[in-house]
């Protein structure tokens, strides 16, 4: 017969799955709601299992959150950070209930000069100017990486009160600890990786590599998803295969590749299947990610020697990717209709019944019309690499066309450029019968 305890244990349970799914059917000012109100608890426990289903919404909604200095220590760890509960020993994660102990273990002996040139503070939670985070991050991770070399765990993280608390052994926590001071040493080289054609790249993406593998399995398998989420993954795999060959490690090293690229590829699922809004693609920071996830699958086409089940899971992901891209292209045109003075975050607003005499816009907003439309082809450039760029040419010369027929609320100018944006100065020349 089940004991208080076990009782007490299922009514949680269902209690917070019951909330979890409150949270998945809620409109975003609701979940901003709650999210804000999780954030004031003084011990978040159980509170990131609820979080844990809607964080690539919230990533999309970048709520404004304050930047905690715990927050931004952890900022590296941003594509491996998991809710406790779904967090498994071995797996290429850290899980989230490590956060405040050791930021609280590493904040209370850290040298207080440190705080100072890293006033987290001035930031917001998902600052979309990452060199702005690093800069500040930067003197924090180095000798937060320092003091975690040397770092005594205290006698409480052994205590079954403190490990039931967290999810996490001492062994656990001493082993993550090494993984994490190994991330954190080398984040500001992980957030500024040069592009694949600098020269310097190969050299770099060696380095890392290297002084992960010395780290044991598990910092080798989480450096690997960490670049894979920065970088091309197709020259991450490359560059660790070659490391691997004819190292007494080998079979951990392929091991810890396979494990990371799986992982890497279940992340990119669960952005593919929460589809964006047209608002996303004329963000600058959601049309960034939506083009990383883009280039982050092309890449992983370009994988050779790869597992047939891997292959058929990148090719499906090709397949949902270049779907919801076009679906989510079309909306945005729909509801950013050429033209219209009402190109923002919300649907159009109906005609009126009668002839209205449109005011031109201003320059204001024929600036803002200008950043939208390279949004949009820079987007549909892109996405056509996945197929179907016969669709998106179509759908891009019909707005254009919208333009070129006539707007009250532009001037022939504008109107020009605005096209030209849109599908290049050859077609705005046919459109606008100007040869």
């Amino acid at each position: 017969m089940p004991d208080a305890t076990t009782k007490r244990d299922g009514g949680r349970d269902t209690t917070l799955r019951t909330l979890s799914e409150e949270l998945l059917r809620a409109d975003n000012p609701k979940l901003l709601q709650i999210t804000r109100m999780i954030d004031l608890l003084p011990e978040r426990g159980q509170a990131d299992l609820l979080l844990a289903p809607v964080r690539d919404r919230l990533s999309r909604l970048r709520p404004v959150r304050a930047m905690t200095t715990s927050r931004l220590l952890f900022v590296p760890f941003d594509p491996v950070l998991v809710a406790a509960g779904r967090w498994k020993p071995g797996e290429l994660a850290v899980p989230r209930s490590i956060i405040r102990p050791l930021s609280a273990l590493i904040l209370e002996n850290l040298d207080r000069t440190v705080f100072a040139s890293s006033p987290a503070a001035s930031l917001r939670l998902g600052e979309p100017d990452r060199a702005a985070v690093t800069r500040v991050g930067a003197p924090l991770w180095a000798a937060s990486a320092q003091l975690l070399s040397d770092l005594v765990l205290p006698e409480s993280w052994s205590t079954p009160a403190w490990q039931s608390q967290h999810g996490l052994t001492a062994a656990m926590a001493r082993q993550l600890i090494a993984v994490i001071r190994l991330i954190l040493g080398r984040a500001v080289e992980l957030r500024t990786l040069p592009a694949p054609t600098d020269p310097l790249y190969e050299h770099l993406l060696t380095a890392l590599l290297s002084d992960a593998a010395r780290t044991g399995p598990l910092g080798w398998g989480i450096m690997l998803a960490l670049l894979m989420d920065a970088s091309a993954p197709d020259r991450v795999a490359a560059a660790a295969t070659t490391l691997a060959r004819g190292n007494r490690f080998a079979t951990s090293l392929h091991a810890g590749l396979d494990a990371a690229v799986a992982g890497t590829l279940d992340r990119m699922q669960t952005l593919i299947d929460e589809p964006p809004t047209p608002a996303d693609l004329l963000d600058p920071h959601g049309l960034d990610v939506r083009l990383g996830l883009i280039g982050r699958v092309e890449a992983f086409g370009r994988l050779q020697h790869r597992p047939p089940g891997e292959q058929r899971h990148v090719a499906a992901l090709r397949q949902a990717l270049s779907k919801a891209n076009r679906l989510v292209f079309e909306q945005t045109l729909a509801a950013r209709l050429p033209g219209s003075r009402k190109w923002g975050t919300d649907l159009p607003v109906p005609e009126p019944s009668g002839p209205v005499a449109a005011p031109l816009c201003t320059p204001a907003e024929v600036g803002v019309l200008e950043s939208e439309a390279r949004a949009l082809r820079r987007f549909s450039l892109a996405a056509a690499k996945l197929g179907d760029g016969d669709q998106y040419d179509r759908l891009l010369l019909e707005a254009a066309s919208r333009y070129a027929a006539a707007d009250a609320s532009l001037t022939d100018a504008d109107r020009m450029r605005l096209t030209e944006l849109l599908v290049g100065a050859e077609k705005t020349i046919q459109l606008f019968r100007l040869a």
